[in-house]
Formats: C-alpha cells, structure tokens, sequence
C-alpha cells in the first residue's frame, strides 16, 4: 500500500490527503457536538494509524529490533497529539525530504502523509482541550459581559441544578438575570480505569446542563471546579474557581438559591455564604436547624420549606379549604349566618415535612365557630410508621396545640390494622391527605382511599383526597378516570407539582404583599399609627429592651398574620352572605376605634349578628394559627418564649382587643366588595 502511494503523483496525492483531512475535521466536530463520549474512537484510529506508519519509516530508517522500533514508533505518535511532528531524526531527513533540483515524489508523497497525521492530532487535540476546559474558560467570559451589561442590577444565583431550581429560574421571567453553578459529579473515581473508560469518563455529562439552557436560553451557566461536598475551606467561591462571583453576593439585591435535596450540605454552604450580604434561600427545614440560622442572621437568610411551599400553595386554591366541606349555618332563603354546624375531621397519612404543613394549614382554616360563638369540633387524627419518633419532638415545638383537636398514631399506612381502623371512621370523615413515599405510592394509596370511601360511605360531597405528587400530569387521565367513576367529582386532588408549587411568587409572596398590607392598615389606623409596612418592620426591629430573638420573632409572626389575612378572606366569603360586602354601607359602620363600647355602629341586627360571628371566628383563626406556631398562652407577651396573653376564648378578652378582630372583619368586607363587586 505504501508502495503504491509512494509512487502517485505528488498532486492527486496532495488532494486525496485534503479530502480525506477535511473528512476527519468534519467528522470529529459532529462527533463532539452530537457524541462526545466517542471521541476515543479517532483517537485511537489516529494513534494505531500513525503508529503503524511511524513503524514503516523506522523500518525504511534501519531500526531493526522490534521492542526499539514500536516504542520509538508509538512514542513519536504521541508527539503528533503534543504538537509535536517527528521529522528530521537520524535518516528520517531523507525520507521526508528532498535536495537540490530533483523532486522525489515518494518523500514527497510521505511528508504529505506525516503532515496529514499531525493536523488530524493538532485538530484532536484541540477539541479534546477545548471540550474539557472551553466550557471553563467561556463561562468566565459570559460572567464579565453579565457584570458589564448588568447595569445597577443584581443577579439570580443558583448553585447546582434540579427540577425545583429549573421551575424556580423560568418563574423568573425572562428579563431576570439568572446564573446556574454547574457542579461536576462528587463521584470518586474507580481504582482501575480502563483505556477506553479514561477517555469516556474525563467527560462531565452535560445533559442536565444542556437541559437548563434549552429550558432557559437566557440564563448563564458557570462550570465549577470541584463539587459542593468536597469544598472544605472558608472561602467557597474561591474553591469553586468562581472568584469573579464575589462580586454579585456582595450585592444585597443579589439572590442566591441553595435547593438541592440535601439540607446538610445547603446548611454547610449557607454557613460559608452567609456572611455576605446577598439574599439567600436556603431549602431545609423551618423547625430544624436551617430555621435557627435564619433567626440569627440579620434578615438575608430565607428557608425555603417543602411543606411550606405546598401549604402556601394550597391556600391559594379555594377549592381546597375545608370550608367547601363544612355545614355552613343558613337561613330560610339560603344564606350563610357566619358559623358552622357538625364538625370536622380529617386524616393525615405521613407525618414528614408535608404532613406537617398540612396539619398547620387545616389546624388553622379549619377553625371556625359554632352555633354558640365557640371552636367548632375538630379532630385530626395524624398517621405514620415511625410516629414515636416523630411525636415526641412535635409536641414539643408546639406546646399549645389542643389534644382534644389533635391524635397521634403509629401505624403502617396501608396494613391490614390501618384499614380496620379506618373503617369505623370513614363515614364521618372529611379531609384526607397523603404523602407517604414517591408519586407511584402515593398515588396508589389515594385511590385505594377512594374505592373503600365510595365502598363504606353513603354520600361522597363531603369528602376530599389531597395527594402530595411531585408530577401530577402523569396521571392526569388515572384521575380523572377514578374520580368520575367513584363519586362523578373530583374527590381526588393533588398538591405539590413542582411547576407550579417552585415558582418566585409562592416563595417571595409578592403577589399576596399589597393585600397583607391592606390589612396592616387597617390595624395602624386603628392605633392611630402613621407608620407604613416598611417602618412597622423597622420599628420593630428597634426596639430596645428585648433580644434579638425576641424582635425577629415578633416580626415574623405580625407579617405571617398579615398575609393569613390575605388568605383568610376565601373563608369568610364562604361563611357571610353575599349582600354583606356588596352593600358598602356595612363595613362603614364598623368603626376604626369603638364608639360608645360597640363594635357595630348601624342600625341591622342582623348584619350585626353575622359580623360579629365572623369577628369571633377571626379570633379563633387567630388563636390556633398561634398554636400550631409553637405559641402558648401566658400572662405577658414574651416572644422569645412564644407566650401571648390573647390566646384564649373570646368572650374572655378585653372590649379592645376584640375590635382588632372586628377592624379585620371590616378589611376583609372591603376587599371582598373589590374582588367580587356584583353577584356572580
């Protein structure tokens, strides 16, 4: 073969090299585009090809034992990839060289050979540097235009990627600035590494990455130098090779999203991070650790909590609250009377950070008064498998939750002895919520739960399935189908879709903001305050004579009470007739401070009367959403003890307080008749 080539003529040769050149270039670049764990397949070709030819010229060059001849071959092959052309060693001249006026066409022929061989290695060679290190090189040149362009702007920061920080990012926006940490694999490598496994595993995969820039076309991806769990010094940025970050976290309108599932490493990056003035959501637990940390820091610390997402989500699904299921009082012609009758009772299936969140939320909104101005029945029975480990330590947090409204039980979710016991039960039962494993589990045990309510109740509209699923669309066609098959309605409803449970609203409450302090007017006209929401917050944290803890937790518990009146107002529309709110004139005559020891200053007793069940049933809200926080009832208010003198009935409290209650009975009538002007 190298005969014959050594005889072509020096031009059909030169054009069958470029062709063949051009060929390989075109290949390899697909190759690293489409497939670049094949990439050890031209390397190899490259290499076994010019070895052989190196072993021919060796040959030609008077090298004659065999061991000498295949490393000197093998080892100037090599130089090829270095960028390196072994030409011009010993007889080697003569080969690919000719003198004076007479052309040789075979060295000729050879050195086109040799040169082809060494642009395909150059060409290799560089896309293997480029593949492994461009991506480096690119982000730190994406990151300067970012910081060039961004103006006064801070960024949105995501280190490390998933499917909560991808539908986090797209609920962004598209004008948002939004950067993703790439973090490479914290995999050890193996002992032995195979020739073909060296070159298939220097690569990181990158289709997670490739999926958040076709997700997110305007978002920048940054690729770190090492893995989060292998970062043990101070400065993590630095560690990360992402120096030029510090920049961004030093802005306080900068945010910095830690969402990965682990919450011990979240915790130890937070830590590292948290003493620069960034704003930083935190995933992990608001009764755990990650909770402390966020009351000790100076407000730039937010912890995102699973089940708090999901129980915000839910309140802003009417159809959800356990008020469609009650017995709302009414009368002759049909219109509610401000309390309910009968009681209610649900089922908690999983008692991990969900089934917590959803005890806080029915605990809560499930509250109303009765016939006789009290705190209806209630009785939520709470069920887990390791609930002897989780009950001790609950109870603890919450002191001031009624164990008359509240039972705990240890028991298998599914086991021949859960269904007996349910048996007995299901017939009064109106609200069950499962979260008891993945989405297939939990799935399965909220249809198991609607055949054997349809097997064992009588009536079916009073009753309600809420099932924790991460992709809910799945099922989509299983849901409707069960659900129209076992009741005709949606007895099954599902809660916790990443899409749209991960999104900057549900976390930020910036849509529910304007409404919450609509509320917090109304209490600071009522205490003849001038101070807005912003200075309201700021006063608070001013205050002198108390901790720090104490100052922080009276704030969060005032702004947690401003947006659950937000909230709050789709149960009162549900316990008050329509006419109540339309008529303009009725929240007029509810004064912003008592006049002459009333609440109520016009002339309707029978608006008087339903306003001021609804203002009993704001206090028991009130009362138990304090509860389920951890809060007791004492005789002076000491926040850092979580003590309030107020929780208590409400024929007990002073004449005073019980007006901030009708004061937000007077709110909610008034945002009531904005939102819902005209009977629909």
């Amino acid at each position: 073969m190298i005969r014959i080539i050594e005889t072509m003529p020096n031009g059909a040769l030169s054009l069958i090299v470029l062709l063949i050149v051009l060929a390989y270039l075109v290949v390899t670049g697909l190759l690293v585009r489409k497939q670049p764990k094949f990439l050890w397949i031209p390397v190899l070709i490259l290499l076994v090809s010019s070895t052989s030819f190196y072993w021919y010229a060796y040959g030609i060059g008077g090298v004659q034992d065999m061991f000498s001849r295949l490393f000197m071959s093998f080892t100037a092959a090599l130089d090829l990839f270095l960028f390196k052309m072994n030409s011009t060693y010993g007889r080697f001249t003569d080969l690919f060289y000719s003198y004076g006026d007479s052309i040789n066409i075979a060295s000729s022929n050879r050195l086109a050979i040799l040169v082809s061989f060494y642009i395909c290695s150059i060409w290799t060679t560089s896309i293997l540097v480029m593949h492994f290190f461009a991506r480096r090189l690119s982000s730190r040149i994406l990151m300067a235009w970012k910081r060039f362009t961004a103006g006064n702007r801070g960024i949105h920061l995501f280190l490390g990627t998933n499917q909560e920080s991808l539908a986090l990012a797209k609920s962004l926006g598209k004008d948002a600035k939004v950067v993703f940490v790439d973090m490479p694999s914290g995999d050890v490598l193996p002992q032995k590494v195979s020739f073909l496994q060296f070159f298939q595993g220097l690569r990181t995969p990158l289709d997670r990455m490739e999926g958040v820039k076709d997700l997110l076309p305007h978002a920048t991806v940054l690729k770190a130098r090492k893995p989060l769990n292998r970062c043990t010094g101070k400065d993590l940025l630095q560690e990360l090779g992402l120096g030029q970050l510090k920049h961004w976290v030093q802005r306080p309108d900068t945010t910095v999203f830690l969402l990965s599932g682990s919450y011990k490493e979240n915790m130890t990056v937070l830590q590292k991070l948290s003493a620069y003035p960034a704003q930083i959501y935190c995933h992990g637990q608001r009764d755990g650790l990650a909770q402390r940390q966020e009351l000790m820091e100076n407000g730039h610390i937010h912890i995102i909590d699973s089940s708090f997402l999901a129980t915000n989500a839910l309140k802003s699904r009417e159809e959800l609250y356990p008020v469609r299921l009650m017995n709302v009082a009414k009368d002759a012609q049909g219109q509610p009377l401000g309390y309910v009758e009968g009681a209610f009772n649900a089922l908690i299936c999983g008692f991990g950070e969900d089934g917590q969140g959803m005890l806080s939320f029915l605990y809560e909104f499930g509250a109303f008064p009765d016939k006789d101005k009290q705190l209806n029945r209630f009785h939520c029975q709470v069920v887990d498998a390791r609930m002897s480990l989780l009950e001790g330590e609950y109870k603890t947090t919450h002191p001031g939750i009624l164990p008359e409204r509240v039972s705990f039980l240890e028991q298998i979710v599914g086991s021949e002895a859960f269904w007996k016991s349910l048996k007995g039960s299901i017939q009064d039962l109106n609200y069950v919520f499962i979260s008891v494993g993945d989405d297939d589990q939990n799935m399965k045990s909220a249809l198991d739960f609607l055949e054997f309510a349809f097997r064992n109740r009588t009536r079916m509209d009073d009753f309600l399935v809420v099932v924790r699923l991460d992709h809910p669309a799945r099922y989509r066609k299983m849901l409707e189908y069960y659900n129209q098959n076992f009741g005709g309605k949606a007895t099954i409803q599902t809660i916790g879709d990443i899409e749209s449970t991960w999104i900057w609203d549900n976390i930020s409450g910036e849509e529910y903001r304007k409404t919450a302090q609509t509320f917090y007017r109304s209490y600071a006209r009522a205490s003849a305050s001038t101070q807005n929401w912003e200075e309201r917050n700021r006063r608070i944290m001013e205050k002198e004579n108390v901790s720090d803890l104490a100052r922080k937790l009276e704030l969060q518990r005032k702004t947690q009470q401003d947006f659950a009146n937000y909230f709050h107002v789709r149960v009162k529309r549900y316990l008050c007739p329509e006419w109540l709110w339309q008529d303009s004139s009725i929240a007029a005559c509810i004064p912003l401070n008592m006049v002459d020891g009333k609440h109520f200053t016009g002339d309707n007793p029978q608006a008087e009367q339903i306003l001021e069940y609804l203002a009993v049933g704001e206090h028991i809200r009130w009362m138990c959403s304090h509860q389920i926080n951890g809060y007791s009832c004492g005789e002076i208010l000491q926040e850092d003890l979580r003590i309030h003198p107020d929780i208590k009935a409400y024929e007990l409290l002073e004449e005073p307080v019980k007006h901030y209650d009708w004061v937000v009975v007077k709110t909610t009538l008034e945002v009531l008749g904005k939102l819902f002007p005209t009977s629909a």
